[in-house]
């Protein structure tokens, strides 16, 4: 059962729950950035916008599904649709919703010959109560601050608006080179043939009021989250 409250639940949006944390995703297991889909953890949404790109072209869903409770499986067709199943690739996304979210991403080919493939992730997160995600009226607003680390592979986005602090860090977890151009993170896949290539995960979690969880040390079997550090206010 989830803590986080005032989420009308629809019949076209899919929930995964776990504590306080909350994950609100189309049917087809995206978060577009419309309505109150995102990741919300302690009643704020701190995800607001998570768009997949490969080689500049938009997964197609096909078959998306709530697994236990806690996570998701989706996936999805690469490409113009028209190869045969035999020649397709295809993206194979996980989620699980703990004390955070963990996304895991994975690309299943088909195809006799290896792929070189450049996956972009596009995030962004608004800080909306669960209210104002409901309603689409903010009551307060204030600018979100994204700073790329690129020693820890981490995005974090930083809010500040009335005295309210909150950040998120999203961990980039991956074997292949990892860059962040215009807003977006930027990933090398290589598939060999007939092969996958994944292990290209990322994990999210807020840090309230100065307050900021334990961290953990990532292992090579493990994702783990990275918590974003504390905030400061201005002027401290």
């Amino acid at each position: 059962m989830s803590g986080v409250r005032n989420l009308r639940v629809r019949p076209d949006l899919l929930y995964v729950a776990s504590g306080w944390s909350t994950l609100v995703t189309d049917v087809r297991g995206r978060i577009t950035g419309a309505g109150p889909q995102g990741f919300f953890a302690h009643n704020t949404r701190v995800l607001s916008t998570e768009r997949l790109a490969v080689d500049g072209c938009e997964p197609v869903p096909f078959s998306t599904a709530n697994v236990a409770g806690h996570a998701q499986l989706s996936y999805a067709a690469l490409g113009d649709g028209e190869a045969l199943p035999s020649r397709a690739a295809y993206l194979l996304v996980e989620r699980f919703v703990g004390e955070g979210l963990r996304t895991r991403l994975t690309v299943v080919s088909y195809a006799p010959e290896p792929l070189e493939l450049e996956l972009r992730i596009d995030l962004a997160a608004d800080f909306a109560d669960t209210s104002e995600a409901e309603s689409g009226r903010r009551v307060q607003s204030g600018a979100v601050d994204a700073s790329w680390h690129p020693d820890d592979r981490e995005l974090r986005l930083t809010y500040r608006c009335d005295g309210l602090d909150r950040a998120v860090a999203i961990g980039v977890h991956a074997d292949s080179p990892v860059r962040y151009v215009d807003d977006a993170v930027l990933v090398a896949v290589a598939v060999p043939p007939r092969g996958r290539a994944g292990w290209n995960s990322w994990s999210s979690r807020s840090s309230r009021d100065g307050v900021s969880p334990r961290r953990r040390r990532p292992s090579p079997s493990r994702t783990t989250t990275r918590p974003a550090p504390a905030p400061t206010s201005p002027g401290n």
